[in-house]
């Protein structure tokens, strides 16, 4: 249940990839037979709170983060879920002031991430945010 609260694997892995924090509530988990791997992942990938593993250092872990977490690392953004064919897709939102290089020229600019999950959906917001450096990782400079 709590796999819909949190960030899918891949997407963790994009958020580890673009430089955020690895600070979370919850981890990704390579295991080989219910031994934690200590390199390369050459198992399979479990969803644990870092209570259960307090030793965070230890084995290869990905943070799977809650949309709260993530909704501390964005800057303000709208947000919109909608019913579609019985499921719930969620919206992340994020308006904001562009200016054009050759002109004195503003835009609005309008982005829009969805995804099935809330998590995901500000996951790939914020993958997007910083792929095209509208802001910056925590602790970058």
């Amino acid at each position: 249940m709590i796999d819909k609260h949190v960030t899918n694997l891949e997407l963790s892995k994009k958020l580890k990839a673009a430089g955020v924090p690895q600070k979370s509530e919850y981890y990704w988990y390579c295991q080989v037979g219910g031994i934690v791997c200590d390199t390369e992942c050459r198992g399979e990938w479990i969803l644990r709170t870092k209570k259960d593993y307090p030793n965070i250092g230890f084995g290869e872990y990905i943070s799977a983060y809650l949309s709260s977490e993530l909704g501390e690392m964005l800057p303000a953004i709208d947000f919109v879920g909608t019913q579609k064919n019985n499921d719930l897709e969620w919206e992340a939102i994020y308006i904001y002031t562009s200016e054009d290089e050759d002109s004195e020229d503003e835009n609005t600019v309008y982005l829009r991430e969805a995804d099935k999950t809330e998590a995901n959906s500000r996951a790939k917001m914020l993958i997007y945010l910083l792929d095209n450096n509208l802001i910056k990782a925590e602790g970058e400079k």
